[in-house]
């Protein structure tokens, strides 16, 4: 998980990551892109006067903007695409393990989805086709035995994936995301990038399973690394390897 040195601080303070909600994330676009993406199939499929219809329905129960939170993590560890975005002298990466993040999601969290972000739109189209087809499946047991109807699970399916959609030109970022939809959990707010942001915490009863921390190539070693680990030993988080970034930046 890219961050900075504040970032850093709060999730070794709060014990927790933060999970932002999905219109407040570094990518401005991607919530349009992927409602763009659902029209272009909906239109595909349906011809414009019924997809209008369709999209307004799906988009009113199944995609507001601001139910889903999300945590961004990427399978590169030492990414210059990421260390430029966190190039102010300011960047870590904070290695943890898929395990301990997904069971700590699935015990705070009764509603979420998880994937690698889709960054192909060929493949994000058939994914909605898909979808779209299984809502057009008649509900022959609904009525009987109270099961969920298909045009719910596909609508709910559709949020999950969209949520996983982005632009192609960030695919460098083999990105791996975790999304939250439970309202149970009260969201709380803090400045970022001088804009106030809600999120919602993973907090970890206990303490936060580490693994690594690379420092950014940016950033003057010695002392950051002195600093983490003073920070570390006050919280009695150990056994963590901190290392520079073997990617040289001018």
């Amino acid at each position: 998980h890219y961050t900075n040195a504040d970032g850093l601080f709060g999730i070794i303070k709060d014990n927790a990551f933060h999970l932002t909600q999905r219109n407040f994330m570094n990518d401005a676009f991607e919530q349009a892109y992927s409602k763009r993406v659902l029209r272009k199939v909906l239109n595909s499929v349906y011809g414009k006067e019924r997809a209008r219809i369709e999209y307004t329905a799906v988009e009113d129960i199944f995609l507001k903007d601001n139910e889903d939170y999300v945590l961004s993590v990427s399978s590169e560890k030492d990414s210059i695409h990421q260390w430029n975005y966190y190039g102010k002298k300011d960047g870590y990466a904070i290695g943890i393990s898929y395990g301990d993040l997904f069971n700590c999601v699935k015990k705070r969290y009764n509603s979420f989805a998880i994937g690698y972000v889709l960054y192909k739109e060929s493949l994000q189209e058939e994914i909605i086709k898909m979808l779209i087809s299984l809502m057009e499946e008649p509900d022959k047991t609904y009525e009987s035995d109270g099961t969920r109807s298909h045009w719910l699970d596909a609508g709910l399916s559709i949020k999950s994936y969209t949520g996983l959609f982005k632009q192609i030109n960030h695919l460098c970022e083999n990105e791996f995301r975790f999304i939250v939809h439970d309202e149970n959990v009260a969201k709380e707010f803090k400045p970022r990038n001088g804009i106030i942001t809600p999120y919602k915490p993973l907090i970890f009863e206990q303490r936060i399973p580490i693994k690594s921390i690379i420092i950014g190539p940016r950033v003057e070693y010695k002392i950051a690394k002195n600093g983490i680990q003073q920070l570390f030993q006050k919280h009695g988080i150990e056994n963590v390897k901190v290392e520079p970034s073997k990617i040289k930046i001018r």
